[in-house]
């Protein structure tokens, strides 16, 4: 659930924690793949998309899914929607180094 904390305009998230939500949810579900090959990840290069703004209030949820896993690189998206509605909130793409 966004907080007043999170705003960076009056009742709106801020985009970074957008971004770090993403950041965080992506990276989490790539660390399963790479924790199943028994090694880890850290994020190489990560792309946000804001569709529309987030309201402080809002519970968010975001759904995750690894676009393509080579040995050395994995690229992986994460969608952030508002839970209720199911509105579009942001997306971004993540590549990864394993």
């Amino acid at each position: 659930e966004l907080k007043p904390s999170h705003a960076g305009s009056p009742g709106i998230a801020h985009g970074g924690v957008l971004m770090s939500l993403l950041d965080t949810a992506i990276g989490s579900y790539v660390l399963i793949e790479a924790l199943s090959r028994g090694v880890s990840a850290s994020t190489v290069e990560m792309k946000t998309n804001m569709i529309r703004p987030a309201k402080i209030g809002t519970t968010l949820l975001t759904e995750c899914q690894i676009l393509s896993a080579g040995r050395t690189l994995i690229v992986a998206e994460g969608k952030v929607y508002e839970v209720g509605s199911q509105k579009l909130i942001a997306f971004g793409v993540g590549t990864f180094n394993l």
